[in-house]
Formats: structure tokens, C-alpha cells, sequence
């Protein structure tokens, strides 16, 4: 028993490794401005914030919904806590978040989160449409709802089940994103839980 339970969790672990290893190819492989599209959504305080209302700073980016409450208050904690190791070069690095549940995280849903955990972040929701083209552009999968086997065409009250695109991070996995001043990727990485972690990686770009 012991055997069968150290064989499935070293291929759990293999099959984690391959999707971040994956994903890091995939974007490392295209033009560096082939990651990412310019956005025009709405923030925690229901102003138009457009990818231009950043230029000239460089970006740390997320996608998560409001709804994973215990992810992205995590996310966010562990950020905050990264960006005040990563020095002074981060001060004027600008943090986005961004939901993927634009049907229901609305800009006072995303305002409370953010009242919890503190920081300097925008928010952002808006078009569901425009939302999903920008999570596309940045590799991140649909992480609707999964209703089981598909057993006929999805309707309001039996959503699409969701679908995991290869080379995609597992939807437990939050990517963050550093973008330049341009608004050209840079780089990317998983968030951990590892605060000083992040900081390292974040200093090589600031």
C-alpha cells in the first residue's frame, strides 16, 4: 500500500511539473508580444481603467475570482508580503488583479476583498467577453463550472463543463505575470507560499 501511495503522488507531482513546464515553453517560445492583449475593463471603484492607464510602470498581474475567497486572499496576503521584501524597486510597481467571474464579481465585490487584505492593487472586471479573450491571451484556462460527463448541449441552468487547456497551470495554481513599462511581457511564475520566493524573482525585473 505504501508503495502504490509514494508511485501516485511522485506522478501527481510529475504531472505538475510537466503542465508549469509546459506553459513556460508555450510562452517562451512565442514573440514576447504574443503574451497579453490591452484591456479596457472596470475597477474596484467602477472607473474605466484601460492597459494605457499604466504606462510607463511596470505590471504584476493575476487572474482569480472573488469567489475562490481562500485562493486569492492567499494570493493577494503573499504578494503583499513579497512586494514589501522586494525593496524599493517595487514601489511603483503597479498590481493588477483581475477577475475571471465577470458575471458576478462586481467592482464592490472585488473592493471588499481588497479591504481585507490591504495593498495598493486594482481590481478589475468588466465585459465577460472581452475578459475571456484577455485570460486567452495570457494562457489562463476557463475554470467554469464542471458538471460531470456532457450529456447534451449547456443551458443557463447546466453550464459548459470546463475545460483544461494543455500547457495551462492547474485551476488550484495562481500565475503571476510581470509585465515592463511598455506593456510587454517579461516573465511569469507560480505564486507560492514562499513570500521571500517571490521577492527574489521579482527583483530581477525591477
Amino acid at each position: 500500500m505504501l508503495i502504490v501511495v509514494a508511485i501516485a503522488g511522485a506522478a501527481i507531482a510529475f504531472n505538475e511539473i510537466m503542465r508549469r513546464s509546459e506553459l513556460s515553453e508555450e510562452a517562451s517560445s512565442r514573440p514576447p508580444t504574443s503574451v497579453g492583449a490591452p484591456f479596457n475593463l472596470v475597477d474596484q471603484n467602477g472607473r474605466q481603467t484601460a492597459d494605457t492607464s499604466f504606462a510607463g510602470r511596470k505590471r504584476l498581474l493575476i487572474f482569480a475570482a472573488a469567489s475562490e475567497r481562500e485562493r486569492i486572499l492567499a494570493t493577494l496576503q503573499v504578494l503583499n508580503a513579497a512586494l514589501s521584501l522586494a525593496g524599493p524597486g517595487a514601489a511603483n510597481l503597479a498590481r493588477i488583479w483581475i477577475t475571471t467571474d465577470p458575471d458576478n464579481d462586481t467592482p464592490a465585490r472585488l473592493a471588499a476583498v481588497l479591504a481585507e487584505v490591504g495593498g495598493t492593487w486594482t481590481a478589475l472586471t468588466g465585459d465577460k467577453h472581452a475578459i475571456g479573450k484577455l485570460m486567452h491571451a495570457y494562457f489562463v484556462p476557463d475554470t467554469g463550472p464542471d458538471t460531470g460527463p456532457d450529456t447534451g448541449a449547456p443551458t443557463a441552468s447546466r453550464p459548459a463543463p470546463s475545460r483544461h487547456i494543455k500547457g495551462a497551470p492547474p485551476t488550484t495554481v495562481t500565475i503571476a505575470y510581470l509585465i515592463d513599462a511598455n506593456g510587454v511581457f517579461l516573465s511569469h511564475r507560480t505564486v507560492s507560499s514562499d513570500p521571500a520566493a517571490i521577492a527574489r524573482w521579482l527583483r530581477k525585473s525591477l
